[in-house]
């Protein structure tokens, strides 16, 4: 017998177990290799997602929200404020449809009274008179505050709801709450001294706060649908404020009014803070685009 087949007499024997275990790695490490490239491009597309949204909280965090009203330029604020001051829209729950009905059904049985041509004539030049003023009476460019709240809110709650008739829903009583909001803030920057209703503007942001806050809770998806479509951010939600004059002179209610005298320190440091904003939101934005280059090219 050589030497060799000597040796090989006294070799420990592998256990089983430990055949096993070499097997099971190798498996795994097969199954991940396949896997990796079978799935490698959904991961990058996930990855991308997952650093878009980082990069967006960061954007969120840099720029100064109103936690009142939101952005200023919210484009579901802004539409639906059009709308309740055009000149086609009409309240009190009425359309154009049900108006030209109304007034052709009531020109009718008066014609059908009538037996001369001459009076019919002029009977339907009186009809389309009256049709005219009674458009003009209901478009909500005529109407009063109260009844374009109203058709705000009901715009907001239409737009925001789960189902038809939905009025429970956190996120569509956010968007309500939103668009009185809006309307009390209006007569509070008309009306400086109506503590009352200054008053009922803090307790419904706060209010807010709350549903909005359950909401990210129980629907985190929905949540940041919602504050992103109301003007919203994350910080503004969950920021501790004082519904004060320091609050109204820093997002400029009154414009014309200085409330809290501030100190040249104090000024300063607010000068800084906003250099170092701007600074570190184009830092974020360029982030962002070299991002999203290197993950085109990859």
């Amino acid at each position: 017998m050589s030497l060799i087949n000597r040796l090989t007499l006294f070799r420990p024997i592998m256990s089983v177990s430990a055949q096993r275990m070499t097997f099971a790695t190798s498996s795994v490490a097969f199954e991940f290799h396949v896997l990796s490239k079978a799935q490698r491009k959904i991961r990058s597309e996930t990855k991308k997602k997952q650093n878009r949204a980082r990069q967006l909280a960061k954007l969120d965090a840099l720029e100064k929200v109103d936690p009142v009203l939101g952005r200023a330029d919210n484009p579901f604020i802004t539409r639906i404020r059009a709308e309740v001051t055009e000149k086609d829209v009409l309240g009190k729950g009425y359309d154009f449809e049900e108006v030209e009905k109304l007034i052709y059904g009531i020109n009718q049985a008066r014609l059908s009274k009538l037996e001369n041509d001459y009076v019919r004539s002029v009977s339907n030049s009186q009809t389309e008179t009256i049709k005219e003023v009674v458009i003009r009476v209901l478009s909500m460019r005529n109407s009063n505050n109260q009844d374009r709240k109203n058709l705000a809110v009901a715009f907001a709650r239409k737009e925001f709801e789960r189902f038809p008739g939905d009025t429970g829903s956190s996120e569509v009583q956010a968007a309500v709450q939103t668009l009185k909001l809006y309307f009390l803030m209006d007569h509070i920057r008309q009306n400086p001294k109506d503590l009352d209703k200054i008053r009922n503007a803090r307790m419904l942001a706060q209010q807010r706060q709350r549903i909005l806050r359950y909401l990210k809770r129980d629907d985190p998806q929905r949540y940041f649908w919602a504050i992103r479509k109301l003007g919203l951010t994350d910080e503004a939600v969950h920021m501790e404020f004082n519904f004060d004059k320091r609050y109204m002179q820093e997002y400029e209610i009154w414009p014309d009014r200085v409330l809290v005298k501030e100190s040249k320190k104090q000024i300063e440091e607010k000068r800084r803070e906003r250099r170092k904003a701007k600074k570190a939101m184009r830092l974020a934005i360029i982030q962002d685009g070299v991002g999203e280059s290197a993950s085109k090219t990859v």
